[in-house]
């Protein structure tokens, strides 16, 4: 029995399509599994009455929306998560962003700044957006705009 070089290289490619596939689906998957933290019932231990029916959003933290901007950014096979990022920054008052850059850049850069990686991950209509919203300008005629 003679295997054909051609059918070796189709079921090759068909093998690194799947692997291919399997990793994008596992990437967007996790991406998937990062949320705001979850929100609770409100109760009040000390209310004589019945408590008001809704919903209570924990308290805001730098570290959750530095990983969200990292989360959204970090999409090697699968690019940026543009409603990731996008729901997480504008969502953010102009000190709280500058707190998350802060948090970001001493945690969770890998030893690259925020705007670093806004710059290589986001092209340039999108860059020149998010750079403005942590306080950069975009510079077109320089390498970078990062300090």
């Amino acid at each position: 029995m003679q295997i054909n070089t051609k059918t070796i290289f189709i079921g090759l490619g068909i093998l690194a399509v799947g692997a291919v596939a399997a990793i994008i689906i596992k990437k967007r998957k996790s991406k998937k599994d990062f949320t705001m933290p979850p929100t609770e019932e409100y109760t009040d231990p000390n209310a004589t009455a019945d408590p008001p029916k809704g919903r209570v959003t924990p308290e805001w933290s730098p570290a959750t929306s530095a990983t969200a901007l990292r989360d959204a950014l970090d999409g090697w096979w699968t690019g940026t998560d543009n409603d990731l990022f996008w729901g997480t920054a504008e969502s953010l008052t102009q000190d709280q962003r500058m707190q998350v850059q802060t948090y970001f850049n001493a945690n969770l850069g890998e030893g690259s700044s925020l705007c670093e990686w806004m710059e290589g991950d986001m092209t340039w209509g999108d860059e020149t957006k998010a750079l403005a919203l942590f306080g950069h300008t975009a510079c077109t005629l320089c390498w970078s705009a990062c300090p």
